[in-house]
């Protein structure tokens, strides 16, 4: 898998010029590939889930022009279909869910025919076809992207998000060896948020990371919080085990460290004390700021009405948006 590989680099190993490399199991990032290529490694990326009897497609990196590591010619006896709901092709361009039909497919689950009707489908002309759970994007010349695991698609604020699409972003930004991102609560409580976890060369700033992303993706799509780690979790078998994944906290999250701006310490001490009782929290620092601890879209309102009656003043979310901390709040509303 693409963490094993990952994680030999990581080390200082460089491959041998000549040596052929295959990468399965998990999507091969961009990061991976350049350093595997450049090292003058033969690449290749294979797909393939076990049900269809291990690889059903392979691609030779030659080349990182594309944005992005296709999946792959499929391999002979075997074809890849990018679906709709309907089981009807999708527009080149589009995304869909991807099926594999031809020789190798599984019969099926021993001693599970509901899983087995399942995933195990009759296409419209006839063919017998196994639904990957994999979600794909087909382009013009024929090439399958990757875009994430049906499964792992998470719900933010009504929005439903590919995580695998913020992480492919994510690792091709200078310093970033790995991502993963999934919807948690902060500290265990309220709303899931859009958290990324991050292992870096060198630590962003989180206006940086933001920014990146802002000029890629929808809003939405921008993280709540980030969490560095020295390394990712590994299932047994080499792959990111995202159930041990921490749970993000003040003292983990990447903050803003904007500048503070002056003020009276008393009316920021107010502020943080509103802050801290709409968020949950015990305390919350006059420098925090209230999108780093928790706070987003849905709870900004209610702390904007909070501080409005607690400082006698109209504060509404924007101002909330554009200040961030207690300090900063304070001193653009006069709160001495």
């Amino acid at each position: 898998p693409r963490s094993l590989w990952r994680l030999l680099l990581d080390t200082g190993w460089r491959p041998r010029p000549g040596m052929v490399a295959l990468s399965g199991g998990e999507a091969l990032p961009r990061t991976v590939a350049e350093a595997l290529h450049e090292a003058g490694t033969e690449l290749w990326n294979m797909y393939g889930p076990t049900e269809a009897t291990v690889w059903v497609s392979a691609h030779r990196v030659r080349d990182l022009d594309r944005g992005f590591v296709p999946l792959g010619d499929p391999l002979p006896g075997l074809e890849l279909h990018v679906l709709d709901e309907d089981l009807a092709p999708t527009p080149s361009g589009g995304t869909g869910a991807l099926y594999v039909s031809g020789a190798g497919l599984a019969e099926g689950y021993r001693s599970r025919p509901d899983l087995t009707s399942a995933v195990f489908v009759t296409l419209p002309d006839g063919r017998r076809a196994y639904r990957t759970g994999d979600d794909v994007r087909s382009h013009p010349d024929g090439a399958i992207e990757w875009i994430g695991r049906a499964d792992a698609q998470v719900k933010v604020r009504g929005n439903r998000i590919e995580p695998g699409e913020v992480e492919a972003h994510l690792e091709r930004m200078d310093g970033v060896s790995a991502a993963v991102v999934t919807a948690v609560p902060f500290e265990g409580t309220g709303a899931p948020r859009l958290t990324a976890y991050l292992v870096t060369t060198a630590p962003p700033a989180r206006a940086d990371l933001d920014a990146w992303l802002a000029d890629r993706l929808p809003a939405y799509m921008v993280p709540d919080a980030y969490v560095l780690l020295d390394e990712l979790p590994l299932t047994e078998n080499g792959k990111v085990a995202r159930g041990r994944l921490p749970v993000p906290t003040r003292d983990t999250v990447l903050r803003g460290g904007d500048p503070a701006a002056p003020s009276g310490q008393a009316g920021a001490e107010r502020v943080a004390a509103v802050f801290a009782r709409v968020l949950g929290h015990a305390e919350f620092g006059t420098a925090d700021n209230f999108f780093d601890l928790g706070g987003e879209s849905a709870n900004v309102v209610r702390a904007a009405a909070a501080v409005s009656e607690e400082l006698g003043v109209d504060v509404g979310p924007p101002l909330i948006f554009a200040t961030g901390t207690p300090e900063r709040l304070a001193s653009a509303v006069g709160a001495a």
